[in-house]
């Protein structure tokens, strides 16, 4: 016997046998074994129970059949129903699909992967650690999860590597990359790069592999390897690629491979310790995690907690929602409070932030699928989900502020903390959803109403103390009071604790706060859409331009220095004076550098997703137009595809020359469309204070006047 430390990378099931891959401390793969048995439960009524039972038993590839009492999913009552347990999986969903065509018959649990029953076996998450007891041949023997809050990583090594195309048939080249170092350049005939690419993948042995357009790559991989008669080992369990039904994740059993699109900061990416928390919340394998969306991640969690009491789960959703007419939906169907801000610059402001407020909700008020619409004395299902992963997603936000600035991390503390909140809001937000399995619209309806009370009386006790509220949103609420200071502010925070029994933080203590209006219309307020600077000296901003992704960087450079230029003065008389001129000189020297063309291209492009196929679009918008002038030139451009262009005759009749991708190197651009960009982001942040601050100064109060 032999015992281990180690980090769970994947698990499958490989016909009567399961198969669980783990890394050490050092980097070392462990390979695991164990009998695997998959079972499925069959319910028949008591006439047809004896012959149905005798059927499934002559069936080939079934282990036993027996009759145990169970009772479905949030259901108290128990039936007799027969599990049906197979040697592997080589018959499984022949038997199932046949029992699906008789009528009397309801079949449940037939949903679950043979991955996930595996990992459930385990009772491991991918990600996590734990103490292994392996005998020599490599069976497991037994295994102990050790709980843990590491911030980075499992010691999981990474190899990416990006493949590109000749046409549509043929590879370029592939390159390879460990970290940011290239250690792989592979061109010439396909075979001959084939070779040494599965070779570089032998001899680093990596655990995750990433690359672009991950299904397509490995359908050409596996496509290439065929045509040139070459069974390439991909993989650290050997298959013969011949009788693949498709490349993934059969021919890369005992490595994970990822898509690089899940580390883009383009789009808004998880990164690898956001992937593993996904991970760990869905009981799912990395890959899948990473893959699938948020609803069907709280569906595998569901499902795993229910399994554990030994419940019945429905193959098809049960969705519950009440016959209504439209005045009835009128009054319980409402989501969260929203009061208006009030627009314009003020000053010491105080952001009160409800930390987790759906998810604290349900826990607080045990709020669940069942708990609404049958019994509201039992322990519901979410609640005890929830708490769970909100102790965790709070102990990671807590957490960055003793991190270094800028330092790993920092960075996977985010990652952590950010993935938990996303799957925190999906399991409120599909709790009423008719695709979740068990979704009930009276829990959702429910959750919102309590979140209204909360806000009320929230904005009712600050109130009470002298504190005016200037905007409310969801879980957010932004109070003043003069001269209050930030030990009152945080006085209040434990008053609103103690008198609505939810936790909230003072988020940010402003110097200035500037309201912003809707673009189209500047005396109406626009919902999260504004900017401020702290007491600490940091700006933040929410729904402007600086904050897009498809900003140029020069455009996002020049309103950051503007509110900085506008904010960081003693009072609010003199931000919107000596404030206000001194952000318009900023815009006029940034219009000069523009003018002059001295601006460099990268910091003037402008970065967009291809959401489609260039050729399916309707209309030549402005990334189509580079993407297909990018294709023209032999690049390979998906769905999913970054295109990367810079404006050099916006006017033009023909929107092809309208851009020019970045790659396609010009020393000349459209100053008058980048001037229109600058004047339009300047006047996101000014408009609120034209009027007033211009009349303090005698002066015009259009922007324009002063370009």
């Amino acid at each position: 016997m032999v015992e281990f430390e180690a980090w769970l990378l994947d698990a499958y099931a490989d016909k009567g046998t399961a198969v669980a891959w783990f890394t050490d401390i050092s980097g070392r793969p462990i390979r695991a074994h164990f009998k695997y048995r998959p079972d499925f439960y069959v319910h028949v009524d008591e006439e047809h129970r004896c012959n149905v039972r005798n059927q499934i038993e002559a069936l080939t590839g079934v282990m036993a059949v027996e009759e145990v009492l169970r009772r479905e999913a949030f259901s108290q009552e128990e039936k007799t129903v027969l599990k049906v347990t197979m040697r592997d999986t080589i018959y499984f969903n022949k038997i199932v699909r046949k029992l699906k065509n008789l009528e009397f018959v309801k079949l449940y649990n037939i949903h679950i992967l043979h991955s996930q029953r595996v990992l459930y076996k385990l009772g491991l998450e991918p990600g996590c650690k734990a103490l292994l007891d392996l005998a020599y041949d490599g069976s497991l023997l037994s295994l102990t999860k050790v709980d843990d809050r590491e911030v980075l990583p499992p010691p999981f090594k990474v190899l990416a590597f990006r493949l590109t195309k000749k046409g549509r048939y043929t590879i370029d080249r592939i390159d390879v990359f460990s970290g940011p170092t290239k250690i792989g350049e592979f061109a010439g005939e396909p075979n001959k790069i084939l070779f040494e690419f599965a070779s570089v993948v032998r001899s680093e042995d990596p655990d995750i592999l990433i690359c672009n357009a991950r299904d397509d790559t490995f359908t050409m991989l596996l496509a290439m390897s065929r045509l040139y008669g070459m069974n390439l080992q991909l993989g650290r369990d050997r298959t013969d690629i011949a009788s693949l039904p498709r490349p993934l994740p059969y021919w890369v059993r005992g490595r994970v491979v990822l898509d690089e699109q899940h580390f883009d900061p383009l789009l808004g990416c998880w990164g690898l310790a956001g992937i593993l928390e996904r991970s760990r919340f869905g009981f799912l394998p990395i890959d899948l995690a990473a893959e699938w969306t948020s609803n069907r991640l709280v569906d595998s969690r569901n499902t795993f907690e229910l399994l554990q009491h030994g419940v019945l789960i429905p193959a098809k959703p049960k969705y519950f929602e009440p016959r209504r007419n439209v005045g009835e939906m009128g009054i319980k169907d409402k989501g969260a409070i929203i009061m208006p801000p009030l627009l314009g610059v003020h000053d010491n402001v105080a952001e009160l932030d409800f930390e987790s407020e759906f998810a604290n909700i349900m826990v607080r008020d045990n709020i669940s699928y069942e708990t609404i619409s049958e019994r509201g004395d039992i322990d519901g299902l979410l609640p005890g989900v929830i708490k769970k992963f909100l102790d965790r997603r709070l102990y990671f936000k807590r957490l960055r502020s003793s991190l270094p600035q800028d330092s790993e991390e920092l960075d996977y503390c985010e990652q952590r903390q950010t993935s938990l909140k996303l799957m925190l809001c999906v399991l409120y937000g599909t709790s009423g959803c008719a695709w979740n399995r068990f979704g009930n619209v009276l829990a959702f309806e429910k959750i919102n109403a309590m979140a209204r009370e909360v806000m009320l009386e929230a904005t009712k006790v600050a109130e009470e103390r002298g504190f005016r509220t200037l905007y409310a949103d969801t879980d957010s609420l932004f109070v003043r009071r003069e001269d209050a200071t930030e030990t009152e502010y945080k006085a209040l925070v434990e008053t609103l604790n103690e008198s609505i029994g939810l936790p909230l933080t003072l988020d940010h203590h402003y110097r200035f706060l500037v309201l912003l209006p809707r673009k189209e219309d500047a005396h109406t307020p626009a919902f999260k859409r504004y900017y401020g600077l702290t007491y600490g000296g940091e700006l933040v901003c929410r729904g402007i331009e600086c904050r897009r992704h498809d900003t140029p960087l020069f455009i996002k450079e020049v309103q950051e220095a503007m509110m900085k230029a506008l904010l960081f003065k003693d009072d609010l008389a003199e931000v919107y004076t000596k404030g206000l001129a001194d952000s318009i000189r900023v815009l006029n020297m940034a219009l000069k550098r523009l003018e002059r063309g001295d601006i460099e291209g990268s910091r003037l492009c402008v970065t967009k997703i291809m959401r489609k196929e260039a050729d399916q679009y309707f209309s030549l918008l402005s990334h189509v137009s580079a993407g297909l002038r990018m294709k023209a030139e032999g690049e390979d451009i998906t769905s999913d595809s970054f295109i990367s262009y810079i404006y050099k005759s916006s006017d033009h009749r023909n929107p092809l020359c309208r851009v020019v991708p970045f790659t396609m190197k010009t020393s000349t651009y459209d100053t008058s469309k980048y001037k229109d960009l600058l004047t339009g982001a300047a006047s996101t942040i000014l408009a609120p204070l034209l009027t007033r601050g211009m009349k303090m100064a005698q002066g015009s109060s259009r922007l324009d006047d002063y370009i």
